[in-house]
């Protein structure tokens, strides 16, 4: 063993960071803690005081961006660790409820949070300084969420799937991708929108013909 790093509470999760130099050490409810392992044999604590909050989960988006859930405010925050010792807030992500657990997609477009509710909550975050909301699950009493390597596919643990017993336990699929969903669509819609039906429905606006 080449060091033993010491901590007062119990421990829910770690992570490195791309340049391996530098651990995320999460407790199971508290602040996060980043560790100097430049020297393996003798890690130091990198002190940044921002990251004293509760802090439910965190994960790492990209190879220097944390996102970091806490439970005293209900937001997910994004944070710049390209330098550990000056982390730099990028933006917050809100949501009605608390996020219990965090999850980032492989193509580093996404975080998928699941709130103590049970509701999955999507973000894209494409531009982490910018980042949108994507939208809210909800009613599917969500345990916890994995994406697949496409970056598109989410596989949602439930306690009490939609369709089951209120006891049973279940995986749900969705298929978070656009373009997929929009083919999909225009497959069961039958024939489109006309011309004359989009200028009264919203005629400011000029006539895109659908599902081309």
């Amino acid at each position: 063993m080449a060091a033993d790093i010491p901590f007062d509470q119990s421990l829910s999760g770690v992570a490195f960071t791309s340049h391996r130099n530098t651990l995320v050490v999460q407790a199971s409810s508290g602040p996060v803690r980043l560790w100097d392992l430049t020297d393996l044999r003798h890690p130091v604590p990198i002190e940044d005081r921002r990251f004293d909050a509760d802090t439910e989960d965190a994960r790492f988006i990209d190879n220097h961006t944390l996102a970091a859930s806490t439970g005293n405010d209900n937001k997910v925050r994004l944070w710049d660790l390209t330098d550990p010792r000056h982390a730099a807030l990028l933006s917050g992500l809100a949501s009605e409820n608390g996020v219990e657990h965090l999850q980032t997609s492989p193509d580093e477009k996404t975080v998928a949070g699941v709130t103590g509710s049970g509701e999955l909550h999507i973000w894209d975050v494409t531009n982490p300084r910018d980042p949108s909301d994507v939208g809210t699950i909800p009613d599917i009493s969500a345990q916890g969420v994995e994406f697949g390597h496409d970056g598109y596919t989410a596989a949602v643990a439930t306690s009490s799937p939609p369709g089951f017993a209120v006891d049973s336990t279940g995986v749900l699929l969705f298929d978070l991708d656009p373009d997929r969903l929009y083919r999909y669509l225009c497959s069961i819609n039958g024939q489109p929108i006309t011309a004359d039906q989009w200028k009264q429905l919203v005629p400011d606006h000029p006539y895109q013909e659908p599902c081309r």
